[in-house]
């Protein structure tokens, strides 16, 4: 429908933005992952890994 809002665009957010936020969850438990230099790091259950990691 012409002028229907879509969630992310209710959100405020782009496609793009909501892809980055999942690729920084925890695989293990779903929490946001913290950046330390070039490691994330999930602050919930501790599981780390490398930024360039897949």
């Amino acid at each position: 429908m012409p002028g229907e809002v879509l969630p992310n665009e209710a959100l405020g957010e782009l496609p793009e933005a909501q892809d980055a936020l999942e690729d920084r969850q925890c695989e293990v438990c779903g929490f946001p992952m913290e950046e330390i230099h070039c490691k994330l790091r999930c602050p919930n259950c501790g599981r780390m890994r490398d930024c360039s990691d897949p």
